[in-house]
């Protein structure tokens, strides 16, 4: 079982800005599960529509919940009734995502070495870029720090949304994307999304 969490805001206001880039990479798992039925699998490459190839069982996805007592919005994706993946997205704000993460990693009763991946924005990478790291993380991150308050050693994948230079850092990572610049963004959450299927279904 392994619990993949994005960090970001929630509200429309954080809608799109550099900031939420872990929120569009849960969600973009989230709409691949729904299309294909499949993800991270040894045969989920062949799973498009139409594919005479050998197909992975279907994976039984479950809708957004708002799980207060876990202060994440949680989807439950189970392969032959059991879960295999937690979805989640913490509804604290971004500095307050480690609250998020124990309440679901004691719940589910979780090994965060070796069962939690949490993707967010990182500076540090260049926009469009991304990297996939065990137990290393980027310089200035409070979300990610108030993870590590807790856990020390976990799978982080981190989307690059590189610096302005002309906003600061507090301010660009709460502005809006323009449309190339976002086009960016998700072109490194797809492409950290192959890896991730690489890595785990090895």
């Amino acid at each position: 079982m392994y619990l993949i969490v994005g960090l970001g805001n929630i509200g429309k206001q954080y809608v799109n800005t550099p900031h939420n880039a872990g929120f569009k990479f849960i969600e973009r798992i989230y709409n691949l599960i729904e299309r294909q039925k499949s993800f991270l699998s040894k045969t989920s490459k062949s799973m498009e529509v139409g594919s005479s190839q050998e197909k992975a069982q279907e994976l039984v996805i479950g809708e957004w919940k708002e799980e207060r007592e876990l202060n994440s919005q949680i989807s439950l994706i189970r392969d032959g009734g059991k879960i295999k993946y937690i979805l989640a997205k913490p509804t604290t704000l971004m500095n307050l995502s480690g609250d998020a993460v124990a309440k679901i990693v004691s719940y589910y009763k979780l090994n965060p070495a070796t069962d939690l991946i949490v993707a967010y924005d990182d500076m540090d990478i260049e926009l469009g870029k991304y990297k996939i790291t065990f137990a290393k993380y980027p310089k200035t991150h409070n979300g990610v720090n108030d993870i590590l308050k807790r856990y020390k050693n976990f799978t982080s994948i981190r989307i690059g949304i590189g610096k302005s230079h002309d906003i600061v850092g507090a301010e660009y990572v709460l502005s809006k994307l323009n449309r190339i610049n976002s086009e960016m963004l998700m072109q490194a959450v797809d492409n950290a999304i192959a890896e991730l299927q690489e890595q785990i279904s090895n």
